[in-house]
C-alpha cells in the first residue's frame, strides 16, 4: 500500500449498522408498548401485568442471588460500552501510508513545485 490512503472505514461500517439496529429494536420495543398502553390491541392487554406470573415467581424465590447476578451483567454490559466509547476516540485519523522515496521528497505541494535548495550553497546571495 504504498502512497495510498489507508481504508480505516471498517470500524465506522460496523458502528453505524450496529447503532441502527439497536435504534430499530428499541423504536419497535417503544412503538409496541405505547400501541398497547393506548389499547390498540384491546382492553385486556393494556391491562396486564408487564412481567409475567412465571418470570415474578422466578424471580421471587431466588431474589437472594437474582440481583447480584442482574449486577454483575450490568457491570460487565458497562465496562463493554466504555471499551467501545474509548475506542471510539481513538480511531485514527487519515494516515497515510509513504514510500521511502516519497518521504525524501516531502509532502505534496498545491499546484507549485518547490525546488530543493542545495546544501551548502554554492552561490553567495548578492547585495548584502
Amino acid at each position: 500500500m504504498t502512497g495510498q490512503a489507508v481504508d480505516n472505514r471498517g470500524p465506522d461500517r460496523l458502528n453505524r449498522r450496529v447503532l441502527v439496529l439497536l435504534s430499530l429494536l428499541l423504536l419497535g420495543a417503544g412503538g409496541y408498548a405505547l400501541a398497547r398502553g393506548y389499547e390498540a390491541f384491546g382492553a385486556e392487554p393494556a391491562d396486564d401485568e408487564v412481567l409475567l406470573e412465571p418470570v415474578r415467581d422466578f424471580v421471587s424465590r431466588y431474589q437472594t442471588w437474582f440481583w447480584i447476578v442482574v449486577l454483575g451483567l450490568c457491570l460487565i454490559v458497562a465496562y463493554l460500552a466504555l471499551r467501545w466509547l474509548v475506542a471510539q476516540f481513538r480511531s485514527p485519523g487519515s494516515r497515510r501510508w509513504t514510500s521511502p522515496a516519497t518521504a525524501r521528497r516531502g509532502p505534496p505541494t498545491s499546484g507549485r513545485q518547490v525546488r530543493p535548495t542545495p546544501w551548502p550553497p554554492t552561490s553567495r546571495p548578492t547585495g548584502a
